[in-house]
C-alpha cells in the first residue's frame, strides 16, 4: 500500500503543478472536449501559469495542497478562501481513480471549513462533475469557463455546503 502525504505546497513546486494539471487535462478530459479545446486548455504560456500557482501557493487567502507518495506529487488542488472558489482538484493520470482526489477534496473542504467557509462553489469541466456528485458537490446550472485565453469551456457550475 502506498504512503499519501498531504501539505501545503511550496513555492519550488509550481512547476510540477503545472506538469501534473497539463498532463490531467489532456489525458482525462479528452473524450469530453475537443483536441483543440485540450491543447488551449492545458497549454497557455507556461510561465505565466507557473508564475499564477507560484503566486497562489505564497497568497494567504489561497489554500494550494499537494499530495505526494515519496517525493513525488501526484496531485493537488486549490481553494480561493476569499470567493468559496474550488478552483482545482487535479491528478497525474497515472493515479487516476485510486483515490488520490477524493483525498485532496477531503483535505481542501477541512482546510476551508477551518478558515470559516461554510460552502464551495465551482465550474467543474464535463470530465470530473460526476466524481464532485459523489462528493456531494450539487448541480448549480451548466455554463462556461473562461479559460487564459478568453475562450469559453463549457463546464458545470456545482455547490456543496460544508457545515450543517
Amino acid at each position: 500500500m502506498n504512503l499519501f502525504v498531504v501539505e501545503p505546497a511550496l513555492p519550488s513546486e509550481a512547476e510540477h503543478i503545472v506538469r501534473v494539471r497539463n498532463d490531467a487535462i489532456r489525458t482525462s478530459a479528452r473524450p469530453y472536449y475537443s483536441d483543440e479545446m485540450l491543447e488551449e486548455w492545458a497549454n497557455p504560456d507556461s510561465d505565466s501559469l507557473r508564475t499564477r500557482f507560484l503566486e497562489a501557493i505564497q497568497h494567504e487567502m489561497k489554500i494550494v495542497i499537494t499530495l505526494k507518495t515519496g517525493n513525488r506529487i501526484i496531485g493537488f488542488g486549490i481553494v480561493d478562501t476569499t470567493r468559496s472558489y474550488l478552483g482545482a482538484v487535479y491528478v497525474d493520470p497515472a493515479w487516476g481513480r485510486k483515490g488520490v482526489g477524493g483525498k485532496i477534496l477531503e483535505e481542501l473542504e477541512s482546510s476551508a471549513v477551518d478558515k470559516g467557509l461554510d460552502h464551495l462553489v465551482l465550474n467543474a469541466s464535463l470530465n470530473s462533475h460526476i466524481f464532485y456528485e459523489k462528493n456531494g458537490y450539487e448541480t448549480i446550472e451548466k455554463g462556461f469557463h473562461v479559460l487564459q485565453s478568453g475562450r469559453k469551456m463549457e463546464c458545470i457550475k456545482m455547490k456543496k455546503c460544508l457545515k450543517g
